[in-house]
Protein backbone atom coordinates (compact mmCIF):
# COMPACT_ATOMS: atom_id res chain seq x y z
CA UNK A 1 0.00 0.00 0.00
CA UNK A 2 2.59 2.32 0.93
CA UNK A 3 4.35 2.02 -2.11
CA UNK A 4 1.59 3.03 -4.18
CA UNK A 5 0.65 5.57 -2.13
CA UNK A 6 3.63 7.33 -2.60
CA UNK A 7 3.95 6.83 -6.77
CA UNK A 8 0.50 8.49 -6.93
CA UNK A 9 1.49 11.20 -4.27
CA UNK A 10 4.45 11.18 -6.86
CA UNK A 11 2.52 11.21 -10.28
CA UNK A 12 -1.07 12.12 -9.54
CA UNK A 13 -2.04 13.58 -6.71
CA UNK A 14 -5.61 14.10 -7.18
CA UNK A 15 -5.59 10.22 -7.79
CA UNK A 16 -5.14 10.26 -3.66
CA UNK A 17 -8.28 10.67 -3.35
CA UNK A 18 -9.65 7.67 -4.05
CA UNK A 19 -7.07 6.73 -1.44
CA UNK A 20 -9.36 8.26 1.31
CA UNK A 21 -12.49 7.46 3.27
CA UNK A 22 -15.10 10.17 3.03
CA UNK A 23 -14.50 10.74 6.92
CA UNK A 24 -10.47 10.68 6.52
CA UNK A 25 -8.41 13.62 8.40
CA UNK A 26 -4.95 14.56 7.41
CA UNK A 27 -2.62 16.50 9.76
CA UNK A 28 -0.04 18.19 8.23
CA UNK A 29 2.48 19.80 10.63
CA UNK A 30 -0.08 20.11 13.45
CA UNK A 31 -3.02 21.35 10.42
CA UNK A 32 -5.83 19.34 10.11
CA UNK A 33 -7.78 18.68 6.70
CA UNK A 34 -11.16 16.92 6.54
CA UNK A 35 -12.06 14.70 4.05
CA UNK A 36 -10.67 13.74 0.10
CA UNK A 37 -11.26 16.85 -1.27
CA UNK A 38 -9.20 18.90 1.15
CA UNK A 39 -6.45 16.21 1.78
CA UNK A 40 -5.86 16.70 -1.96
CA UNK A 41 -5.94 20.53 -1.95
CA UNK A 42 -3.46 20.52 0.22
CA UNK A 43 -0.97 18.30 -1.09
CA UNK A 44 -1.56 19.48 -4.40
CA UNK A 45 -0.23 22.87 -2.79
CA UNK A 46 2.48 21.24 -1.03
CA UNK A 47 5.45 23.16 -0.10
CA UNK A 48 7.61 21.56 -2.64
CA UNK A 49 6.83 21.29 -6.18
CA UNK A 50 9.22 18.22 -6.75
CA UNK A 51 9.11 15.13 -4.80
CA UNK A 52 10.30 11.64 -4.17
CA UNK A 53 9.83 9.79 -1.04
CA UNK A 54 12.72 7.54 0.36
CA UNK A 55 11.41 5.46 2.60
CA UNK A 56 13.69 4.34 5.27
CA UNK A 57 11.57 2.51 7.31
CA UNK A 58 7.60 0.91 7.37
CA UNK A 59 6.31 -0.72 10.44
CA UNK A 60 2.79 -1.47 10.89
CA UNK A 61 0.77 -3.63 12.93
CA UNK A 62 -2.61 -4.98 12.88
CA UNK A 63 -5.58 -3.87 14.55
CA UNK A 64 -8.88 -5.87 14.94
CA UNK A 65 -8.06 -8.84 12.98
CA UNK A 66 -6.53 -7.85 10.40
CA UNK A 67 -8.93 -5.30 9.25
CA UNK A 68 -7.34 -2.26 10.03
CA UNK A 69 -3.86 -1.26 10.45
CA UNK A 70 -1.50 1.45 11.59
CA UNK A 71 1.41 1.82 10.03
CA UNK A 72 4.31 4.24 10.71
CA UNK A 73 6.77 5.35 7.82
CA UNK A 74 10.28 7.39 8.20
CA UNK A 75 12.13 8.45 5.65
CA UNK A 76 13.25 11.59 3.06
CA UNK A 77 11.08 13.70 1.15
CA UNK A 78 13.84 14.47 -2.17
CA UNK A 79 12.63 17.92 -3.25
CA UNK A 80 14.10 20.48 -5.27
CA UNK A 81 15.11 22.13 -2.13
CA UNK A 82 17.23 19.61 -0.67
CA UNK A 83 15.76 16.35 1.45
CA UNK A 84 13.56 16.75 3.85
CA UNK A 85 13.17 14.36 6.79
CA UNK A 86 9.64 13.07 7.74
CA UNK A 87 7.52 11.15 9.50
CA UNK A 88 3.89 9.58 7.93
CA UNK A 89 1.15 7.56 10.39
CA UNK A 90 -1.74 6.08 8.27
CA UNK A 91 -4.61 4.37 9.88
CA UNK A 92 -6.00 1.85 7.21
CA UNK A 93 -8.93 -0.45 7.34
CA UNK A 94 -10.33 -2.36 4.62
CA UNK A 95 -13.82 -0.82 3.04
CA UNK A 96 -17.02 -3.08 3.16
CA UNK A 97 -15.93 -6.22 1.12
CA UNK A 98 -13.21 -5.48 -1.18
CA UNK A 99 -9.55 -6.09 -0.33
CA UNK A 100 -8.85 -2.86 -1.18
CA UNK A 101 -7.23 -0.38 1.99
CA UNK A 102 -8.58 3.04 2.11
CA UNK A 103 -6.75 5.68 4.79
CA UNK A 104 -9.07 7.08 7.83
CA UNK A 105 -5.97 9.16 9.38
CA UNK A 106 -3.05 10.16 8.26
CA UNK A 107 -0.79 12.10 9.91
CA UNK A 108 2.08 13.83 8.48
CA UNK A 109 5.16 15.61 9.99
CA UNK A 110 7.96 17.18 7.90
CA UNK A 111 11.27 17.57 9.49
CA UNK A 112 11.89 21.30 9.20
Amino acid sequence: FVRHYYETFETNKPGLAALYDESAMLTFNGDNFLGPSNIVAKYTNFPYKTVRHRMTTVDNQPIKAGKSNVVVVVGELMTESGNVGFTQVFTLFVKGGTADWIILNDILRLAV
